[in-house]
């Protein structure tokens, strides 16, 4: 498996959003926004579920420091600039034949606002010109409509539908593939 060549700095800035690593002391606030959000991410992401605990957000930090060690995944913590709030997660991972996985999520009060096509735009164009990779995949399930749009919005490509590919909570879910390259990137989301 490849590795990552390159560290992004601990804070990417976007227009209205800043992109940082998770640290322990953000454990409370990724636990309340998964929590407040539950209900509409659980059926599309595998580690969120109804219990989630204060201790599973720590596990999370934790492993995220972990893999960010090994350069084998960047996730970030989404901050609104005007608040100052933790509204979602995204980040790469699974590098591999200079290709990466994107994903994303924003909690249910700022869905609609753009915030995830913001904050996957921004860092799948810095991956894709400070990485030099040379593609970005974004997997999710067919029932999952919010992440195509986003995916849609930043420029992304349909490729296919992969059956059977995704195990969410021990069901297989088809899903939709989407890639991104230099040539099809749009930042101005």
């Amino acid at each position: 498996m490849n590795r990552f060549k390159w560290a992004p700095g601990s804070v990417i800035e976007a227009p209205r959003l800043r992109l940082k690593r998770f640290s322990p002391s953000d454990a409370p606030l990724l636990h309340d926004a998964v929590r407040f959000s539950s209900e509409e991410l659980s059926p599309f992401l595998p580690w969120c579920h109804a219990n989630y605990n204060q201790l599973d957000a720590e596990h999370w930090i934790q492993f995220t420091d972990e893999t960010w060690q090994e350069r084998t995944q960047f996730a970030f913590f989404i901050e609104e600039k005007s608040s100052g709030r933790l509204i979602g997660g995204c980040g790469l991972d699974s590098p591999a034949n200079n290709a990466a996985n994107l994903g994303y999520w924003v909690r249910s009060d700022c869905t609609c606002q753009g915030y995830a096509s913001e904050a996957a735009g921004t860092l799948a164009t810095l991956a894709l010109e400070q990485l030099a990779l040379s593609q970005i995949k974004i997997t999710m399930s067919v029932q999952n409509l919010a992440s195509q749009q986003v995916a849609i919005k930043i420029g992304a490509r349909f490729e296919h539908v992969a059956k059977g590919a995704l195990e969410l909570h021990g069901i297989s879910h088809d899903a939709l593939v989407y890639s991104l390259n230099t040539k099809h990137i749009d930042t101005a989301v």
